[in-house]
């Protein structure tokens, strides 16, 4: 699709781009193969477009007409795997998302919504390159926020409800995709400061801030996000904590018994030897006797280890 806002913006073809307005466009990789030279775009131009790269340390590459860069999106919802690759093509007149992948159509979704907020006056590539970034990461925030409630509600239950069912899966899985959307919001930063420097000059420089709001909005982001991830390691410990506390508490007992119990084995080890001049082998009150000892022993012990509150 790409589309020309001379007046109402309305819809072009490949041979129809004119360079005194702006055409704004999202097209497949193949379309993109097949129409590039229509499209004003040089040989030279033509090598910098990768749709092989699927991570997000991208960079922006700067000719004498245009900018090239090739962006990864994902969704900022935790439970959402879809991802969409693209290159962008930024000259004067033209604003091109050439889409190499779009596993929830975001990329379109972004390209159509800001489309609908440019409209015809003042319309020029920095701003439809601020809107479409902007519209890519505008519920961002909502999503982030109920990552956030569910990282607390998690931690409440390790800490306070002493739930412990799943808690690493679970953090793991947190951990995984916020470390993703932090390399996701890093890469708007750098691509909206590297438009933003303008290198070639293509771009009026009282129109530059757009490319500003872009690093600014994902700059905040990524730091929700790192605020995030620093609540993640104080669960990790709390976690780790509350385990260490009940493996100790655990131990304490087996230690407690074990102590109880070992003057008990003492005594039961002296009768058992077969000697004949053992005390009181031969008296009819000798068994009571030893079992009354072993008894008081264990209350004895069990009395001093409550006295210490080991038990």
């Amino acid at each position: 699709m790409l589309l020309s806002f001379d007046g109402k913006p309305k819809e072009t073809f490949f041979g129809e781009i004119n360079k005194n307005i702006l055409t704004a466009g999202i097209i497949s990789s193949d379309e993109f193969k097949n129409h590039y030279t229509q499209l004003g775009i040089t040989a030279r131009e033509y090598i910098c477009f990768d749709f092989g790269d699927s991570s997000f340390r991208s960079s922006v590459t700067v000719n004498s007409e245009s900018f090239i860069f090739p962006v990864k999106v994902i969704s900022s919802d935790v439970g959402d795997k879809n991802e969409s690759q693209a290159c962008l093509y930024l000259r004067k007149e033209l604003a091109l998302i050439v889409t190499g992948r779009d596993d929830d159509k975001s990329l379109f979704k972004a390209f159509s919504n800001a489309v609908e907020d440019l409209g015809a006056d003042g319309a020029s590539a920095e701003k439809f390159v601020s809107l479409f970034f902007g519209k890519l990461t505008d519920d961002d925030g909502r999503k982030n926020e109920e990552t956030e409630k569910a990282i607390n509600s998690l931690e409440e239950n390790v800490i306070k409800n002493g739930r412990y069912s799943n808690v690493n899966e679970q953090i793991l899985m947190y951990n995984k995709k916020l470390m993703s959307l932090r390399n996701y919001y890093e890469q708007l930063v750098s691509i909206g400061e590297r438009l933003y420097e303008n290198e070639n000059g293509i771009f009026d420089e009282d129109k530059t801030y757009y490319f500003k709001t872009i690093s600014d909005r994902a700059d905040r982001l990524c730091a929700e996000i790192n605020l995030f991830r620093e609540n993640l390691v104080r669960l990790r410990e709390a976690y780790q904590a509350r385990l260490d506390l009940k493996m100790n508490n655990t131990m304490k007992l087996l230690t407690v018994i074990t102590v109880i119990f070992l003057p008990l084995t003492l005594i039961t080890g002296w009768y058992g030897m077969n000697f004949v001049n053992m005390p009181e082998l031969t008296s009819p009150y000798g068994y009571p006797a030893v079992i009354g000892i072993s008894v008081a022993v264990a209350v004895i012990c069990i009395v001093i280890f409550k006295k210490k509150k080991l038990l």
